[in-house]
């Protein structure tokens, strides 16, 4: 039930869009942050910044549900269709989209 308000038609909600400058570029910073010295120590932390950071999560989640469909196709329980539409999809993940849905999401469902 709660889903379906962040739902527009068919489409998911593009919350990134409804931000002002400032706060996209606020949460983009937020999603790679890893410490609470970031600010200071950065430039030190940037090579395991894609590893370690909300963002690298949320694309790391994606290519998980991407391989487990992979599995899917490979033993006949999906369509090869399916995994061609999550590659062509995976390029433009969006993981500050990705984060505000959520964030969204949890507030409907409490």
């Amino acid at each position: 039930m709660g889903f379906s308000r962040l739902m527009e038609g068919d489409k998911p909600s593009n919350l990134v869009s409804k931000l002002t400058k400032e706060e996209e570029a606020l949460a983009r910073f937020r999603l790679t942050c890893i410490s609470p010295i970031d600010g200071k120590y950065g430039k030190n932390v940037d090579p395991i910044r894609d590893f370690l950071s909300a963002e690298a999560e949320w694309r790391t989640f994606a290519y998980i549900q991407r391989v487990l469909l992979e599995t899917r196709v490979e033993f006949g329980k999906a369509d090869i269709r399916h995994l061609e539409e999550v590659d062509r999809a995976l390029p433009q993940l969006d993981p500050l989209n990705m984060a505000l849905l959520e964030e969204n999401f949890a507030k409907l469902t409490k």
